[in-house]
């Protein structure tokens, strides 16, 4: 989206977020893109790359909504859902004939070929978190953390419920993306009531609720 402004809001936001996660700090930091999309969705790569389609955004009416978003797609980042969406075996596999070729062959087409199994790979992770998404499970222990990430960044952790129930209000849920890789809203309400219910609400900053609206 060619709005600087605004890619740079959702950044302070999401880095504030990912400040209070298990993980706060990854190797190349986390970068998050709001797309020119109006589909309700979004896609958190290894890494901590995150893409935040404008119409997922839309739904936020203010900046702990916006954070509570952010903050589950922080969640699955650092959950390692990325890596551990595909076959775990393959990344075995591909470590043992590193292991084993590099140590008497290096430089031959074994390694060759194994680096060009390691392309592979990457695309296998990109495959399944695009065309598939991750699992109902892991759409619900990222519900958990954010939650506890909300709380711990002094937001309050029921705007994910209020996002939730935004969604809940969409009619038209056909068609490829969210709506097929994710637990239905109001499942995932009832999943998050308890653990909600057990953390302070946080007060809504005016500030906050200014800085909002300007974006």
């Amino acid at each position: 989206l060619a709005d600087p402004a605004l890619q740079q809001y959702v950044n302070l936001v999401g880095q504030t977020v990912a400040c209070s996660s298990p993980k706060p700090a990854l190797f190349g930091g986390y970068h998050f893109l709001v797309l020119n999309s109006s589909e309700i969705n979004a896609i958190a790569c290894p890494g901590g790359l995150i893409f935040v389609c404008k119409g997922l955004t839309d739904l936020a009416t203010n900046e702990d909504e916006l954070a509570a978003i952010l903050a589950h797609e922080v969640s699955h980042v650092s959950l390692r859902h990325g890596i551990s969406s595909i076959d775990q075996a393959r990344w075995t596999d591909f470590g043992l004939l590193v292991a084993e070729e590099s140590a008497e062959r290096w430089g031959t087409s074994e390694i060759q070929n194994a680096a060009s199994d390691y392309g592979d790979l990457v695309e296998d992770v990109f495959s399944n978190i695009i065309t598939k998404g991750y699992s109902r499970e892991t759409e619900y222990q990222a519900d958990s953390l954010a939650v506890l990430i909300c709380s711990n960044a002094g937001y309050d952790p029921a705007a994910l419920t209020s996002v939730l129930e935004s969604m809940s209000r969409i009619d038209s849920r056909s068609g490829p993306g969210f709506w097929q890789t994710h637990p239905s809203p109001e499942d995932r309400i009832a999943s998050i009531n308890a653990l909600i219910t057990s953390l302070p609400q946080t007060q809504i900053d005016p500030a906050r609720t200014a800085r909002f609206i300007e974006y």
